[in-house]
């Protein structure tokens, strides 16, 4: 039985202590990556929650812009309405005093009395 036994050169075990070096960095590498992937999504969510209450916020305050804008239209509307109301009262007052007309006579229900003067208590 002849079976040569083959001892490792000095060389090979250079090689061999090389490659197990190498294989000690890949599997660091390998977990910094799996801890680089896993801060990655944590940053992602976290972005996602930031960008959701950012999206909200700026959302309320369109609506609240929005809201003060049709405040404002209101404002604007209610008095022009009131400006109108004045203006139809004031043409109308100097179509009466023009034509002679007088304030229209209210009309009663059959079952009661209208009086335009006030009663005196006792």
């Amino acid at each position: 039985m002849d079976q040569l036994i083959e001892y490792p050169t000095e060389r090979e075990m250079k090689l061999q202590r090389y490659i197990q070096s190498l294989h000690e960095d890949l599997q660091v590498a390998h977990e910094n990556k799996v801890s680089l992937q896993e801060a990655l999504v944590d940053a992602n969510k976290q972005v996602k929650g930031d960008d959701s209450n950012d999206i909200m916020s700026s959302v309320l305050e369109e609506m609240r812009q929005e809201q003060e804008k049709l405040n404002q239209i209101i404002t604007d509307l209610r008095a022009k309405m009131s400006d109108r109301d004045l203006h139809i009262a004031k043409l109308v007052k100097e179509r009466q005093e023009r034509f002679g007309f007088k304030q229209p006579i209210k009309e009663t229900s059959s079952i009661g009395l209208q009086f335009n003067y006030l009663i005196p208590s006792m």
